[in-house]
Order: C-alpha cells, then sequence, then structure tokens
C-alpha cells in the first residue's frame, strides 16, 4: 500500500493509476472525495474502476491516534499537543506520513 498525500492533483492521480496497474500494491490518495472526483473527471480517469481508495484527512477518524502518536514523537522538540492537532487537520503529508507509520 503506498499513500500519495497530494490526491487532487491530476499528476499524482496518474501516478497512482500506473501504481495499481502495474499491480505492484493498493494505491490510497488524501485530499476532498469531491475534489478529486471532479479532477479526475476533467482528467478522463476513472477512479472507480481503477479501484483507488480515497481518504479525506479532515474527515478520519483516525485523527486522534494520530496526534496521539505524533505528538509522542515531536514533544521533546518542542511542540504543543495543539501543535501536532493542526498539524493532522491541517497538513496532509504529515497525516500521510503518520498513516504510513
Amino acid at each position: 500500500r503506498i499513500v500519495f498525500a497530494e490526491g487532487e492533483e491530476e499528476q499524482v492521480m496518474r501516478a497512482a493509476v500506473s501504481y495499481v496497474n502495474q499491480k505492484l500494491g493498493t494505491a490510497i490518495l488524501l485530499g476532498r472525495d469531491d475534489v478529486i472526483k471532479e479532477n479526475a473527471r476533467h482528467a478522463g480517469i476513472d477512479l472507480d474502476k481503477q479501484g483507488l481508495e480515497i481518504i479525506n484527512a479532515r474527515l478520519s477518524r483516525r485523527n486522534g491516534i494520530y496526534t496521539d502518536y505524533l505528538y509522542e514523537r515531536m514533544q521533546r522538540k518542542g511542540f504543543l499537543f495543539r501543535d501536532c492537532q493542526r498539524l493532522i487537520n491541517n497538513d496532509r503529508n504529515h497525516f500521510a506520513a503518520c498513516m504510513v507509520a
């Protein structure tokens, strides 16, 4: 499984489709569902046919788990719990990294 943090971008969607077509594994796109589907439609990519998974980081039920994990890793570097919450809720790269970890 691989997580594509910038799933709303056309090039990233094409990379995810290529990854799945080469049977390397499952691809996960991070981003807003409606934006990803609209951009895919404009690009001519059929996400349902490709079997790509879409996750909206802001609406995920695992945000609390990822926030706790990130806080545990970053508290010694001066990050507050609310800083870690903000990173998980607003930055897809941090969310994707916590998914992988």
